[in-house]
């Protein structure tokens, strides 16, 4: 469940962010059923998710800059970093630095 509200957080980030609507982003997971979910016409994932697949492939198909990708743990280790910092308390907010 947190794979699928972090990538609904991260569409609402880029939706909410008009000089991010200029340029590609890609929202990465390492985690192959959350990407699959996002990018699926038909597969829904589990019932109670149904809502937030929806507000997230809603956001893709106005963004069409914006696309949801899978890479490893192992070959994201930024990525890694930040979700542990994240789970562990220590950081509370998303700071956007000069893109």
């Amino acid at each position: 469940m947190a794979e699928i509200l972090a990538i609904k957080k991260a569409c609402e980030l880029c939706a909410s962010n008009h000089q991010l609507a200029k340029r590609n982003i890609q929202i990465v997971s390492d985690y192959t059923v959350a990407v699959s979910w996002a990018n699926s016409v038909e597969n829904f994932g589990s019932y109670r998710h149904i809502n937030i697949i929806y507000d997230i492939r809603g956001y893709l198909q106005q963004m069409k800059n914006v696309s949801v990708i899978f890479s490893s743990r192992s070959s994201n280790s930024m990525a890694d970093s930040i979700a542990k910092l994240s789970s562990s308390g220590a950081a509370d907010r998303v700071e956007w630095g000069e893109l």
